[in-house]
């Protein structure tokens, strides 16, 4: 079996998405903060590269699949010293439960601004039936209750954030409970946010957080 990792290693390196996300994440809240941000740009001024949030996660999406896929084919094999390594059982792991639904959730917005909205909806359906079955990490199911709010569903906003801050891990609840009171996403609930993430949240800082699916959450 050829690995797709000889010609392009960096595919099989979790900061290569996270990284990814994060351009994504961003590009997706500076489009939705200033949408004329490219049509105002100067005359002659270097045009930015990978500025397409929807392209960008469809291509980690990809990557994503094509290591997963070698993965999973060399987790079939019964010879114990092909089979994958804890550090890829782990990529693994961290792709399925993380990176794909939160990518997923990013390309539905960028689908519902481009007038897809059947295409988007096929997307967040399917990160919800996995956020039922109870298949996400606590960063997607954030994105997810993220979503919910922009989305105006209070109800599941506030579930699936709690269902975030439970399967948290005990050191990263206080910082994940100070995102959500601070995350503009949250804003038609925010009393509730605040209520909810009281007992874990730390003292009150001052700045903001980034919009619902920024990258420091992945």
């Amino acid at each position: 079996m050829t690995s797709p990792v000889k010609r392009r290693p960096h595919i099989a390196d979790a900061d290569y998405y996270r990284l990814g996300y994060q351009l994504a994440a961003q590009l997706l809240n500076r489009a939705a903060s200033a949408p004329a941000t490219a049509a105002a740009r100067p005359s002659g001024a270097p045009k930015i590269v990978n500025d397409d949030p929807l392209a960008v996660t469809q291509r980690l999406l990809e990557d994503a699949g094509i290591v997963r896929a070698w993965i999973d084919a060399r987790a079939a094999r019964r010879l114990p010293w092909r089979r994958p390594t804890p550090q890829e059982q782990c990529l693994n792991a961290f792709l399925v439960r993380t990176l794909e639904p939160c990518c997923a959730l990013i390309a539905a917005r960028c689908m519902r601004k481009r007038g897809k909205p059947d295409e988007a909806q096929k997307l967040v359906d399917e990160v919800l039936r996995r956020g039922v079955a109870g298949e996400l990490s606590f960063r997607a199911y954030y994105a997810l209750a993220c979503l919910e709010a922009l989305d105006g569903d209070n109800a599941d906003a506030i579930g699936y954030l709690s269902r975030a801050l439970y399967e948290a891990p005990r050191a990263r609840r206080a910082e994940l409970a100070q995102w959500a009171e601070n995350d503009p996403a949250f804003a038609s609930v925010r009393k509730r946010v605040s209520a909810l993430v009281a007992p874990v949240a730390p003292k009150p800082t001052t700045g903001s957080a980034a919009s619902g699916a920024d990258a420091d959450e992945l």
